[in-house]
């Protein structure tokens, strides 16, 4: 006798006398007196449990199986959507490609399955967001840092308030920071604000530069006076920020119609923005930075920012 409490007894196929039904396995069983009785089983296609897929495509992680880890990874994700082990699941896909050295086009077409499940309403909201992080990891992998910048960028930009969107910048700055190399024209200088504009985004903490051997940062708002000036066609706009923020340079025409917006999150420093005036017509232009920061909202402008622009007359 036996128990079968919670599940069911499959009477298919019965022993005809003669040949024995299909089996996956037997085992032994003694009943004594040296006798044993033969037991035939057969895998009628239980559906394990999400923890138990997830440990079974976990153990073949670790054992190096990264073809069927990644396979039973899949199916935690899509047999249990809602169950805690989906996202993490999604996490280790990942992770496997990475330690198997994917190459492009494997990188590609996992792009694609993340992107399939950012689409499917079918899956809750923290699956979907996570899988859209991925999508951009994978196109990182694929060489597509820009594009990947531009992803974070559109994300920042329609979450500002939320963790989501400090997440999307933290990773954008990082990518914008690889492309650039660590420390750029060997500038310590740059590198620990970056780093420290990194940290006040996840900390939530204005973080002070208390070394005093770094006096390059700018101590208030200013806007300089573009070079050259006049100018044809391109120019130079230079400007500083005391403190990490969202920076806005726009330009408008002596008429007040606005002919160029530069929009982006910049760490504390000084840069400077690329005017290209090709397709406009000589005359006088005017510049202003604004910043969130800038206290009450006022808009900081330099006492020169109007610039001439003077286009050569062609001859003959």
């Amino acid at each position: 006798m036996f128990d079968i409490s919670g599940g069911y007894a499959d009477y298919s196929n019965p022993f005809n006398g003669t040949s024995l039904p299909a089996t996956d396995g037997s085992e032994l069983n003694s009943i004594g007196w040296g006798l044993y009785d033969t037991v035939f089983t057969k895998t009628l296609g239980d559906n394990p449990t999400p923890e138990d897929l997830f440990t079974q495509a976990y153990t073949e992680e670790m054992s190096g199986n990264y073809t069927d880890a990644i396979t039973h990874y899949k199916e935690v994700v899509s047999s249990y959507k809602t169950s805690q082990y989906a996202p993490v699941a999604l996490a280790r896909i990942f992770n496997c490609l990475e330690k198997s050295r994917a190459n492009l086009s494997q990188y590609y077409t996992i792009q694609g399955y993340y992107t399939n499940i950012q689409n499917n309403s079918a899956y809750p909201n923290t699956t979907r967001e996570l899988s859209e992080d991925f999508k951009i990891k994978s196109k990182v992998k694929q060489f597509n840092i820009e594009e990947a910048i531009s992803d974070y960028e559109t994300i920042y930009q329609n979450n500002q308030n939320n963790a989501k969107g400090i997440h999307a910048l933290i990773n954008k700055l990082s990518l914008q920071r690889m492309t650039s190399g660590d420390a750029p024209n060997g500038s310590m200088i740059n590198y620990t604000e970056h780093k420290r504009g990194i940290l006040s985004l996840i900390t939530g903490k204005d973080l002070k530069n208390t070394n005093t051997a770094i006096n390059n940062q700018p101590n208030q708002f200013r806007l300089h006076q573009n070079y050259p000036n006049p100018f044809n066609p391109t120019t130079s706009i230079k400007y500083d920020i005391p403190k990490s923020s969202q920076v806005t340079i726009k330009v408008y025409d002596i008429l007040g119609k606005e002919v160029f917006s530069y929009n982006e999150y910049k760490l504390a420093g000084s840069y400077e923005v690329k005017f290209d005036g090709s397709n406009l017509a000589s005359g006088m232009y005017f510049y202003l930075l604004k910043s969130r920061d800038v206290p009450a909202g006022r808009l900081y402008r330099n006492e020169e920012d109007g610039f001439i622009k003077v286009r050569p007359h062609s001859s003959g």
